[in-house]
């Protein structure tokens, strides 16, 4: 509580505003509990989330975040998540920088790749997750053997290379293809191979920067 009071006031805000603003900041950061103990028990998450209440005492139009959640335990992450979301509903503009794809997509307007410190592609992540391409097809066979002849089926079928994790099989699927999932599924049944699980799933931001970036050792 007195940390924040102090910033409050170091930004301009009468005592009382100080005040009232710290409590809001307690509240929304889930540290309102906490609002009398020394910072010196506080954990890694709460230290990060205090810093960020901080760094909104003043309501800023823009705020940067350099990595705000890393190290952070899910809970902590998903309460960091909403409200980096409040931010951005009540009109800042958030700039932040992750090592964690799903945060950008789950967060992120416009996205900036950067790789070896050059901007490699931007843009919405609707946009960057087309440049990998439609949607794959994901196919899990019930057997080691049946795994060469379900890819010889699915590269005749489809045209396209086809990944192999184990008994599983990953093929992107052209949005010009005519060939049905259906028909697939019975041309295995046809040679006798039976398909334990199959998903049929969009491109994530983690194909884009594998497609994208360069592999280093």
């Amino acid at each position: 509580r007195e940390n924040l009071q102090i910033f409050g006031r170091l930004n301009g805000l009468s005592r009382a505003a100080a005040k009232h603003r710290a409590m809001e900041l307690l509240t929304d950061f889930d540290l309102k509990h906490s609002a009398d103990h020394v910072l010196a028990t506080f954990s890694g998450g709460m230290r990060r989330r205090l810093d960020l209440a901080v760094s909104l005492i003043g309501k800023p139009a823009i705020l940067f975040l350099d990595e705000p959640t890393t190290g952070l335990d899910p809970r902590t992450r998903a309460q960091m998540w909403q409200a980096i979301r409040q931010l951005v509903a009540d009109g800042s503009t958030v700039v932040l920088t992750t090592q964690y794809l799903e945060e950008a997509d789950q967060l992120a307007d416009h996205i900036a790749l950067i790789d070896h410190g050059q901007l490699v592609a931007s843009g919405t992540p609707t946009a960057l997750k087309q440049t990998v391409g439609g949607q794959e097809l994901e196919l899990e066979v019930s057997a080691t053997t049946a795994v060469p002849p379900a890819k010889d089926i699915l590269q005749a079928m489809l045209g396209q290379d086809v990944r192999v994790a184990e008994r599983t099989l990953t093929v992107p699927l052209d949005t010009a293809s005519l060939t049905p999932v259906t028909e697939i599924l019975m041309r295995l049944q046809a040679a006798q191979i039976t398909v334990s699980n199959f998903a049929m799933h969009a491109p994530s931001l983690d194909d884009v920067f594998f497609k994208l970036t360069v592999g280093t050792n």
